[in-house]
């Protein structure tokens, strides 16, 4: 998406067990809807892979554990690569039984994505690039539908938000 350049000073914010109770929380409150289409409703397990900034590549990532009621065990792994202009998502959804090579998967599927030669989020430029309204910590807890308490007062989440739709990570239909 086209949001501006994500700036990665605000990543220590990130709490990670704030972050999946409340990802724990809209799953259930979604369930209902899940329930009203016919679909199992999900859990959260789970950290596989706690929210993870790789500062050389410019990637954020992370993997949850969850289970339906019909009995699927599934990964639900996420890779946020940002460029100068935004930020790119990759989603990986997998069987929970492939939980050792998850990680790897999800990286070799990012790491595939490559910003041109002016995109690169080193190649930002200062005053004259459009900045994003939000650091890496607000754009994180955007994708994952959860509110960032430490931006929450300036408004930076609720740009965030706002700009990823309310995003909530578990309304995958499942295949």
């Amino acid at each position: 998406s086209q949001t501006g350049y994500v700036n990665s000073d605000d990543w220590e914010k990130i709490d990670p067990q704030q972050f999946l109770n409340e990802i724990s929380r809209n799953t259930e409150t979604a369930n209902t809807e899940r329930k009203a289409r016919d679909i199992s409703p999900l859990h959260v397990d789970g950290w596989v892979q706690v929210p993870t900034f790789n500062r050389d590549s410019h990637t954020v990532s992370w993997i949850i554990l969850d289970h339906a009621d019909n009995g699927t065990r599934s990964l639900n792994a996420v890779a946020l690569k940002m460029g100068r202009f935004g930020v790119e998502r990759v989603t990986y959804i997998d069987d929970a039984k492939n939980a050792t090579t998850s990680a790897q998967n999800l990286l070799l599927v990012a790491n595939a994505h490559r910003f041109q030669q002016g995109s690169r989020y080193e190649e930002y430029a200062l005053g004259s690039d459009k900045a994003a309204e939000y650091g890496v910590a607000g754009l994180v807890a955007g994708v994952m539908g959860v509110k960032l308490v430490q931006l929450a007062a300036a408004g930076g989440i609720l740009l965030a938000l706002k700009k990823f739709g309310l995003l909530v990570l578990f309304p995958v239909i499942w295949v």
